[in-house]
């Protein structure tokens, strides 16, 4: 690409990081080199410079300071007293273990 020094830029970008920013800046230089020319499409799709980061700030429970999913990990767990100190039951069966592979030996 020969476009260096052919266009003169002024971006202001606001919230998020400074790499969210240069991101977002990369990306919307790109999308405007695709609107002026369509060939660059190619190049720039090959750069990598037509993706998006997915990634997004996780939405909080209502009336929370943490995210909707803290509640599943398990140093949330440990914060809201739930612990696994105590092993859970075995699972009891009204059949023996023979009676479960009966299937094995029968043909």
């Amino acid at each position: 690409m020969k476009l260096a020094n052919a266009y003169d830029l002024s971006i202001n970008a606001t919230g998020g990081g400074s790499s969210g920013q240069a991101g977002a800046v990369r990306l919307a230089i790109s999308r405007a080199l695709l609107q002026v020319d369509n060939n660059l499409r190619a190049t720039l799709k090959a750069e990598g410079l037509l993706r998006r980061d997915p990634r997004m700030k996780e939405r909080k429970n209502q009336g929370s300071r943490e995210p909707v999913n803290a509640s599943t990990s398990p140093s949330a767990n440990r914060k809201s007293g739930f612990s696994n100190a105590s092993p859970a039951r075995p699972r009891r069966s009204s059949k023996t273990a023979i009676e479960n592979r009966r299937h094995f030996f029968e043909k």
